[in-house]
């Protein structure tokens, strides 16, 4: 009876053992990147001072988050490609890799004023803000119009919101 009583205190020993050694990412949501990317700057880590410091210092290939996400499929791929076999807990889904093209890109692409900024059957980007809470989503413009007028948007979903359009192919709704 001795011996069952005990056995439940050596699995919770080398349970809490085991936990002390692992290694934990926790992806950020966003980051934004103007060169190389370093694993340390997509996610937090925890474990051991060296281990951190040296996982916190790998360089992340561009061609993994070309697609803009870094996913932790790619991050456990990349891990180990490079050798590091022990086991790590990697926390989120995806964080969002803006690279320095991208924020360009949306920064300089204002219109001209009286330019059209959006025309007919135009793929725009609609940005629908509501208490903080900030959801972006292809769709289709249903009108044509300039910086600060509101055009109806068709989203994949065949919903017609209106939005103000704020850019070149973009539309931010307010609900």
């Amino acid at each position: 009876m001795r011996r069952l009583a005990l056995i439940p205190a050596l699995i919770l020993a080398a349970g809490m053992a085991l936990a002390a050694g692992d290694t934990r990412l926790y992806l950020h949501p966003a980051v934004s990147s103007a060169g190389n990317l370093l694993l340390g700057e997509v996610a937090r880590i925890e474990s051991d001072e060296a281990t951190a410091e040296a996982l916190g210092a790998l360089p992340v290939d561009g061609a993994l988050y070309a697609d803009g996400y870094l996913d932790s499929r790619e991050i456990r791929a990349l891990l180990l490609s490079r050798g590091y076999a022990f086991h790590v807990g990697i926390f989120g889904t995806a964080c969002r890799v803006n690279a320095a093209v991208d924020i360009a890109r949306k920064t300089t692409d204002v219109p001209e004023a009286g330019e059209v900024a959006v025309k007919s059957g135009d793929t725009v980007d609609v940005t629908v803000r509501k208490n903080g809470i900030v959801i972006q989503a292809p769709g289709t413009a249903i009108g044509d119009g300039r910086m600060g007028d509101k055009v109806f948007n068709r989203t994949r979903n065949s919903r017609r919101v209106r939005g103000v359009i704020t850019g070149r192919s973009a539309v931010e709704v307010d609900l």
